[in-house]
């Protein structure tokens, strides 16, 4: 399987953050052995919660010790399949509506994405900022502090 296989060359490579900003319905024993492998090795690994469409969380955020990720709007609210996140669940809610891209249009400008996926990125990216810089900080310590926040000012958080 292509996605096991990419963890697996990241694990290899000593990264600190894995983002999976794809999933699927159907659960996959060597995707589970690779997530699995990458959190032995103190790697963490954000992923996406849903797609629009489907109402369940997909894998591997799924599977234990992933950070899932919930894309929210300005308000705050949960976009579109999120709502099988259970109580007690470690997620971080993340912009992911009407986000800024590289991606143009037919016009050449710049356009918005939302969902799932943008969600994922940014939260794997405002977590990577995070192990910057605080180098020393212990992964779990830093899951803690920010699973159930909204992370759109970490300056609060940290």
């Amino acid at each position: 399987e292509l996605l096991a296989h990419a963890i697996a060359v990241a694990t290899e490579k000593e990264v600190d953050v894995i983002n999976i900003s794809i999933g699927t319905t159907t659960d996959s024993p060597a995707l589970k052995e690779a997530i699995n492998i990458a959190l032995s090795k103190d790697i963490i690994v954000v992923a996406a919660t849903s797609n629009a469409g489907i109402e369940e969380v997909i894998y591997p955020a799924a599977y234990d010790g992933v950070v899932k990720v919930l894309p929210v709007n300005k308000e705050g609210k949960y976009l579109y399949g999120t709502k099988e996140v259970e109580e007690g669940d470690s997620y971080i809610k993340t912009p992911g509506k009407d986000i800024v891209t590289t991606m143009v249009n037919k016009n050449k400008l710049y356009t918005t994405m939302d969902g799932t996926s943008i969600a994922t990125s940014i939260a794997s990216a405002s977590i990577a900022r995070v192990l910057y810089e605080y180098p020393a900080i212990d992964r779990a310590t830093l899951l803690d502090k920010l699973y159930f926040q909204d992370m759109v000012d970490l300056r609060a958080v940290f």
